[in-house]
Order: C-alpha cells, then sequence, then structure tokens
C-alpha cells in the first residue's frame, strides 16, 4: 500500500479513484477471486485524498472486502461453480453532500440475524469501525441482498 502511495509522485495528494481500484485489484490476486468466480467491482469518485487520511481509507477498504471475502459466500452449494458468475462485492466512494460515502456490498449470505456491528467479535470488523472513526464516519451494517456496510467519510477529501 505504502508503495503505491509513494508512486504517486506527490505526498500531498492521492487521486482516490485509482488508488482504489489498484488496491482492489492487488486484494483480488491475492485472495484467487478468478478462481472462486468472485467479481469485484468498483464505483469511485474521481477526487484526490491526502496522504495522512489515504492510508486509513485503505486499511478500511481492505479489512471490509476481506471480511467479505471470508463470510459472504460461505456456506452456498453453488460457489465455485464455473456456472457461478453471479457472486460479487461492490466497493462505492460517492459523493453523499459534502462528504463522500463509502459502500461495500456483497450478494452473499448476509450479517447473521441479530448481528450488531457495536457487538460483534471480530478483530477485523472492530478495526473497520475504528477506521472509519478516525476518518469522521461511523460504520452501519445491513443486509441488503447480502451484507452492506457503509460510512460517510467527512475527512476524505483534500
Amino acid at each position: 500500500m505504502h508503495e503505491k502511495l509513494y508512486q504517486t509522485g506527490t505526498l500531498s495528494s492521492v487521486p482516490l479513484r485509482e488508488y482504489t481500484q489498484d488496491l482492489v485489484r492487488q486484494i483480488g490476486l491475492g485472495s484467487d477471486v478468478l478462481g472462486r468466480n468472485i467479481q469485484l467491482q468498483c464505483d469511485i469518485a474521481a477526487v484526490e485524498a491526502s496522504l495522512d487520511v489515504a492510508v486509513p481509507f485503505g486499511l478500511l477498504v481492505t479489512e471490509l472486502i476481506v471480511n467479505c471475502l471470508k463470510h459472504a459466500f460461505k456456506g452456498r452449494s453453488d460457489v465455485g461453480n464455473p456456472g457461478n458468475n453471479s457472486d460479487n462485492i461492490s466497493i462505492t466512494v460517492l459523493p453523499q453532500g459534502e462528504n463522500l460515502c463509502l459502500r461495500v456490498a456483497d450478494n452473499g449470505v448476509g450479517l447473521p440475524e441479530g448481528f450488531v456491528l457495536g457487538a460483534a467479535q471480530s478483530m477485523g470488523l472492530q478495526l473497520a469501525a475504528s477506521l472509519a472513526m478516525q476518518l469522521g464516519g461511523e460504520l452501519q451494517a445491513h443486509n441488503d441482498g447480502g451484507a452492506v456496510f457503509t460510512t460517510t467519510l467527512p475527512r476524505l477529501i483534500v
């Protein structure tokens, strides 16, 4: 991650779209999403983020995607089947008022019944909630055809 930031040529800001797309691509390669028939889809606003928030943002996105990869499609009988092209994880970062909104959603099995984000025992989700707070947001989770994690990020835009 740090290598990608340093390759931008400037340490004052990072093009968020390119940074996020490259990060998602690296996560996909490391997680064998092609072999698992999982598609990672990005819709990222063309904005600049300061370096001091790009790092926690990258960590937040990584934690949420890895959580989806680990849990979203577990227990489904059609996962990994060549005819199954429907498993996907979408990552969006789009304007919402004067802020940006991060949304990471999958079309997997969804969150367990009675799931409460604040009571989650997962170290990854606890870290993700903490990173969202560091960026001025509050991580929310709900089901909508799979698990959906959202937060507004007031500190993200330069």
